[in-house]
């Protein structure tokens, strides 16, 4: 039940990320995993609904995939790989690319596309965000409150850009292992 917590940042607002932005990161899934929804990125919000949430990225332990959406305050877009798409108690990184001007939204798994929505559109041009903070590793539903949905495995080298980057050179080289040591993590 550890998650790491960002009080609120105009940096992660969804709405000084622009119009282009990633997020990445390495994710080791624990083998006994059953909880629904597991978050491993979040910008919170204070109601506690995914409507509300600016934007996040989750893993549905019940199916075994990924999904990362984007709430406007009434409703939310998202992208979701196939059910049973992550190997469990295996390193893996995972980057998720936006550009609102081209309409794109691709979820990377380990350098290679998983899912594309090359339509995408926001709910509205800035989805909300608010004042409220960034965690890793779980949810908050408000800068006061205590975590719920945590993630059951590892999380590192977390990173959020304001730039769409380029899918084949710059995802491949951020998801080339660090250390080579397997034993030692990504």
């Amino acid at each position: 039940d550890d998650m790491f917590h960002v009080n609120h940042h105009a940096d992660f607002d969804a709405t000084n990320l622009g119009a282009k932005f990633t997020i990445s990161a390495w994710f080791k899934i624990d083998s006994t995993i059953s909880n629904e929804w597991n978050f491993l990125i979040t910008k919170n919000d204070a109601a506690g609904g995914d409507n509300t949430r600016p934007y996040a990225l989750v893993y549905n332990g019940n199916s075994n995939y990924l999904r990362f959406y984007i709430g406007d305050g009434s409703g939310v877009n998202n992208i979701s790989s196939s059910a049973d798409s992550i190997t469990k108690d295996c390193w893996h990184h995972v980057a998720v690319t936006f550009n609102d001007t081209n309409d794109d939204l691709i979820m990377y798994l380990d350098g290679k596309v998983l899912v594309e929505n090359l339509s995408f559109t926001r709910q509205v041009s800035t989805a909300s965000s608010g004042d409220h903070s960034f965690s890793i590793g779980g949810l908050r539903t408000n800068s006061s409150g205590s975590g719920s949905n945590f993630f059951k495995g590892n999380i590192c080298d977390v990173r959020v850009y304001s730039d769409d980057l380029d899918g084949d050179t710059e995802i491949s080289v951020l998801s080339s292992k660090i250390n080579p040591d397997i034993s030692l993590g990504a």
